[in-house]
């Protein structure tokens, strides 16, 4: 049994696991639940079982679709060092979207997801109905050091290589995503890790990040925010250390009636962290 099968069969509800061919790709999503359709999209390139906690719950009132961008969980690899974030990513998404016939749908996006996520909403915003977006790129253009380091390519290489080598072995695998949270011992679910060790070792999630820094200047959004139509809501751990709130906040108001909701003890991933709330006040939201 694949890692990604295992995970899903924690969820405990029916789903379909299945690929499309979008272009050049071949992009694999999960399915579940019925109801008005929410599409997922995840962050960095961890795939659709960043999730896991999330959809057993959203799929009670959504029929929930969650793909795996281009590079990430079991789609097809990408050459990150020349990685296009429009026509690798959004266009793929809208394609996506076409493939499935997918109409006044709502869309939660996580990180560079919810980047695309807000892309969307700026180009087919008569598609889309509401708007989440979790711990977002596009607010900002903070770099840390670290960040600015790690946008030298040739030392992401070196560095995946070697210090975060993907094999099981390698703790410092596990704990390079357990830096994204606040609670560094969170109890994480051991076939979450095993999926996240097998998706790192196709496609090394440290390269996708160097490539985005790269590109920060092209992420950013603030001068569009004001243009999103659809209803919206930022949701944000308030300890996220990768990017800050107080970096971030004062730009989410720019998005006209954005509704705000701060988590509390809660790094980058609020929805992993804190799904028990990241859920209730989602599907809240989605269902208002």
């Amino acid at each position: 049994m694949s890692t990604e099968e295992a995970l899903a069969q924690t969820l405990g509800i029916p789903y379909t696991i299945a690929q499309d061919t979008i272009g050049p790709y071949s992009i694999n999503y999960f399915k579940a639940g019925q109801g008005r359709p929410l599409l997922l999209i995840h962050g960095a390139n961890i795939g659709w079982g960043q999730w896991y906690r999330n959809i057993p719950e959203l799929a009670k009132r959504f029929e929930v679709w969650a793909l795996d961008l281009p590079g990430a969980g079991r789609s097809s690899r990408v050459d990150y060092s020349k990685l296009d974030p429009q026509k690798d990513l959004v266009e793929v998404v809208e394609k996506f979207v076409r493939v499935h016939n997918l109409r006044d749908f709502h869309i939660i996006g996580a990180s560079i997801g919810g980047w695309i996520a807000l892309q969307m909403a700026l180009r087919n915003p008569n598609l889309l109905n509401r708007v989440v977006l979790s711990n977002s790129v596009g607010f900002a253009d903070y770099m840390g050091l670290g960040d600015k380091v790690i946008g030298f390519y040739p030392l992401a290489k070196l560095i995946a290589a070697t210090i975060l080598k993907p094999n099981r072995a390698n703790k410092r695998v596990e704990d390079f995503f357990r830096h994204t949270l606040h609670n560094r011992t969170l109890a994480i679910e051991p076939e979450f890790i095993e999926y996240f060790y097998e998706t790192m070792s196709a496609s090394h999630n440290l390269l996708f990040i160097s490539r985005l820094t790269q590109l920060t200047k092209r992420l950013i959004l603030i001068d569009q925010l004001s243009k999103v139509k659809n209803q919206a809501m930022v949701v944000w751990g308030e300890n996220d250390s990768i990017m800050p709130l107080g970096r971030n906040e004062g730009s989410f108001y720019l998005i006209p009636q954005a509704e705000v909701h701060i988590v509390k003890e809660a790094g980058h991933f609020p929805s992993i962290e804190k799904a028990a709330e990241f859920n209730s006040i989602v599907a809240n939201f989605l269902n208002t």
